[in-house]
């Protein structure tokens, strides 16, 4: 068995003394060793884990190392039977919400139910929230887990690095399903969905596009004070249809909207006319006096792990064809568009104005940095990990690099044979490691390495910062580096900056 480090023991006090509580300790701090140990201070012997799909294999090895002996089984096809026998199940967020997988868990009473990278149930809308969380109604007032993970196990770990990936919100979910006291006292009455994230959560709202006179008619039946003259505001009366038609015409939509959020707090919002964008958080001390009893995190720092170093790696694209030239112009043309969605997180925007201009800059950006890679790789670097969106990306530097041995995982990569390419790069000769990053950025260990490139970023900064910390752990005894590619010229080193921002909007809420 491996020797825990003082934060794992910790940590796994911390869990077996709850029935629901977070741990949201940073990537690499040990998570999975502590959650491990809390089933054993609980003897529990029917255990559920939920983690991502290059995550199963490692927690089967690690309840190997780490725990007691117990009958474990690994889930990896929806058409799988629950073995009768199996202590341990372990599955993933891909195939959890699968209705006859979902039935057999169920069907079964758990001791403890661990949400490995419980960030991925963060919308109470998606099927794999239900089927580990529950059903939510009527803005969250009504809930039902009958038929989820949560409302078949004695206690619920929810373990991630990022609690939050881009705002409290994100919380709701599993607040509501495990521990509901905690939205009713310390505070407000914060209950419904709409009541949490607006005490919690800075917000812009987005109008939908809806035709005028059926928003018109929504105001004038459940918000007539949005339309009401306010002269210290210098608000004019908007009485009518015509009225409100030429008003809107007039601003854009932009002083209605303005109105509307006057009184978000007092009159519920009717959904499809407006979308609400969390922006940043808010009320951050009341939030974490109310989970701090439930909710422990430590950094990288706190443990004794040096945080990586973070710069802007530039390249000089090489000989670019008249398609890709072309690509990166449009882009630049539309840099204002995409730096404004980037800024309002509304990743959707982003795709709608990037599409395939975003995978033509990565494989410009790969090409260019194969050959400054070469030349590192033949004098000073030993190791190095490189991030990619795109899957052609991901190939272009494989067979760029092949000559210094190359490995790695992305979304064609079968769960059961992902810890091959991490052993090979771990302790073979392998010196490249090329990860898709959400196929690689979360539950494998690159630290043999100390440098990691980005060469294409994710607009979630969640993605990122799991991604970076790979190459981090207790036992790395050198500095990190992580560095992002731009093109000389290009807008990554801008957007690079406002995804950096909006990661630390997120430390407040989750650091002490």
């Amino acid at each position: 068995m491996p020797v825990p480090f003082p934060s794992q023991l910790s940590g796994a006090l911390f869990l077996a003394a709850r029935k629901s509580a977070i741990l949201a300790d940073a990537p690499r701090v040990g998570k999975t060793g502590a959650a491990i140990l809390a089933c054993d201070y609980v003897f529990a012997r029917r255990i559920i884990v939920v983690t991502t799909a290059s995550g199963r294999p490692n927690w089967a090895r690690e309840f190997r190392d780490w725990g007691f002996p117990r009958c474990i089984q690994v889930i990896y096809s929806a058409g799988d039977r629950v073995r009768p026998d199996a202590e341990v199940v372990i599955t993933g967020w891909g195939l959890v919400a699968d209705p006859a997988l979902l039935a057999q868990l169920t069907a079964r009473r758990w001791q403890v139910f661990i949400a490995d990278e419980g960030h991925y149930a963060k919308n109470p809308d998606t099927q794999r929230t239900r089927a580990v969380f529950g059903r939510f109604a009527d803005d969250g007032l009504v809930h039902d887990a009958s038929a989820a993970l949560a409302g078949c196990s004695d206690s619920v770990w929810n373990l991630t690095g990022t609690p939050t990936p881009t705002g409290a919100h994100e919380l709701y979910p599993f607040l509501r399903a495990c521990l509901p006291a905690t939205l009713r006292e310390g505070g407000p009455d914060v209950t419904r969905l709409s009541a949490f994230t607006r005490r919690y959560c800075t917000c812009r709202l987005i109008l939908t596009g809806a035709p005028l006179h059926v928003l018109y008619r929504a105001l004038v039946r459940s918000r007539p004070v949005v339309l009401k003259a306010d002269p210290a505001k210098g608000w004019a009366e908007i009485d009518g249809l015509k009225a409100f038609s030429a008003h809107y015409g007039l601003f854009d939509g932009k002083t209605v909207r303005r109105r509307v959020e006057e009184f978000e707090d007092r009159v519920s919002l009717r959904p499809g006319l407006f979308t609400r964008v969390v922006t940043g958080t808010r009320n951050a001390d009341e939030l974490r006096a109310r989970i701090g009893g439930i909710l422990l995190r430590r950094t990288q720092k706190d443990v004794g792990i040096r945080p990586p170093v973070y710069s802007i790696f530039s390249l000089k694209p090489a000989a670019l064809s008249s398609s890709e030239r072309q690509a990166l112009a449009a882009m630049d043309a539309r840099a204002s568009d995409i730096l404004d969605a980037a800024e309002a997180g509304r990743t959707s925007k982003l795709d709608l104005h990037l599409g395939p201009l975003r995978r033509i800059t990565g494989l410009v950006t790969a090409r260019a940095l194969i050959g400054a890679l070469k030349d590192e790789l033949d004098s000073r670097l030993d190791k190095v990990v490189l991030m990619a969106w795109h899957q052609d990306v991901v190939d272009l530097l494989k067979a760029g690099l092949v000559k210094y041995g190359v490995v790695g995982i992305d979304g064609r990569t079968p769960s059961a044979r992902r810890a091959e390419p991490v052993a090979a790069f771990t302790a073979g000769n392998a010196r490249v490691f090329v990860g898709q990053i959400q196929a690689a950025g979360e539950n494998i260990d690159l630290s043999v390495a100390s440098e990691l490139f980005f060469v294409e970023m994710s607009f979630n900064p969640k993605d990122m910062a799991q991604a970076a910390l790979r190459i981090t752990n207790h036992k790395q005894t050198r500095q990190c580096f992580v560095r992002v590619c731009a093109l000389e010229g290009g807008i990554n080193e801008a957007l690079m900056r406002i995804v950096t921002r909006r990661v630390a909007t997120m430390r407040p809420l989750m650091e002490n």
